[in-house]
């Protein structure tokens, strides 16, 4: 009966030594690439976001307040850093807030539908302005 106990933690031991791990998630892809004397070769290169191109916006309403989070790539919100700046909330086309946060709330907004409007402002003047706008129905 010893016998079999150790045997059996051994090869427990054994299957849990193997080279079968997870791969990361994320946005990696290998493409081809001929080469000039025609051979193919496999190289992997990371799929880049456009520079500040694109800004990511997910929102939940709840009650009279809707919470919204803001994804913006290679940008900060932060006063500090090289692409830095703030984001300029409109509701219904009017100027509420300078927000200096990735994730913020709008409190007390009347029932009915509102369009809101974020735009990503950068203090360099060299980089174009972002908009994004949502609905949302209170």
């Amino acid at each position: 009966m010893k016998t079999l106990f150790y045997l059996f933690t051994i090869l427990v031991l054994l299957a849990g030594c193997t080279n079968d791990k997870p791969r990361p998630e994320g946005h990696i892809k290998a493409n081809s690439l001929h080469t000039p004397n025609g051979q193919l070769e496999a190289i992997t290169t990371m799929q880049q976001e456009k520079k500040a191109s694109q800004m990511h916006i997910k929102h939940h309403v709840k009650g009279r307040n809707v919470y919204i989070e803001c994804f913006i790539p290679n940008f900060s919100l932060s006063k500090r850093g090289k692409d830095h700046g703030y984001l300029q909330l409109y509701v219904d086309g009017k100027i509420k807030d300078k927000i200096h946060t990735a994730a913020f709330f709008i409190k007390d907004l009347s029932r009915g539908d509102h369009q809101i409007t974020i735009e990503m402002v950068s203090n360099h003047s060299k980089q174009n302005k972002i908009k994004q706008t949502i609905h949302v129905t209170i």
